[in-house]
């Protein structure tokens, strides 16, 4: 079998998008959240199988298509498992517990939906000038109900990740959807742009990654026992 991939925020020039650092979550805007959180507890029971249907600007007309498979034993857990600094999702199940520690605030509202901003803090060992420094993220949750619809991350002015490299856009897009059989959110599909120049060429990629045909399902309970564990001991787990 093969196991699931991790699903990361995408990684460009050894940057990385670090939006869940080890932060308390402060603001007005907290109960807001928790009520989110509330309406979406950890599935840390259910694993799916999956399949990704990716296609880029770099190969037109090119359609790759992998199978992931799920492993019924040992759970992936969330990236606050592997040191909490990075928006990493290590399972295509959604665990919000990814968005606790940041200061989210409520930007928009309407009958339908609230939108939360937040500022991506930069990791401690990046340069004082990191790529995080200029983005801005939202996550749209639909009312009622409160299950997340998309987490957006874009650049809101251009960055110099060298003196011959400068990233003039990019955003960076994931929806969710929810899991009939287990009411777990799952990843439905991401979408990247990102486009500038560097050594004096202009660079323009976009990608989009489709997820479908879940089989999703719960984990025995040795296995969600055994992740427990693990979260607890390594004293990094958010919440």
């Amino acid at each position: 079998m093969r196991r699931s991939s991790p699903v990361a925020v995408p990684r460009f020039g050894g940057l990385c998008l670090a939006v869940c650092a080890a932060l308390p979550a402060v603001g007005q805007d907290d109960a807001r959240f928790a009520a989110v959180l509330a309406a979406n507890p950890p599935a840390e029971d259910v694993a799916c199988s999956y399949t990704t249907t990716t296609t880029d600007s770099e190969h037109p007309g090119e359609t790759r298509t992998e199978r992931h498979e799920a492993e019924a034993e040992a759970g992936t857990g969330s990236s606050a498992d592997e040191g909490g600094s990075v928006l990493n999702f290590a399972s295509v199940v959604v665990d919000l517990r990814e968005f606790a520690a940041l200061d989210l605030r409520v930007s928009q509202e309407n009958a339908d939906t609230v939108a939360f901003d937040f500022s991506p803090p930069p990791e401690e060992d990046e340069p004082a000038q990191t790529m995080e420094e200029n983005l801005r993220g939202t996550l749209v949750v639909g009312k009622p109900g409160l299950r997340p619809q998309r987490l957006v991350l874009a650049l809101e002015e251009p960055f110099w990740p060298a003196p011959v490299a400068r990233v003039k856009e990019f955003r960076f897009e994931m929806t969710f959807a929810v899991d009939p059989a287990t009411n777990a959110v799952v990843i439905a599909q991401t979408e990247t742009a990102i486009r500038g120049r560097a050594f004096f060429k202009r660079f323009d990629h976009e990608e989009q990654v489709v997820y479908g045909d879940f089989d999703c399902r719960r984990r025995a309970a040795k296995a969600v026992s055994q992740e427990s564990q693990e979260r607890s001991s390594s004293g990094t787990g958010i919440g």
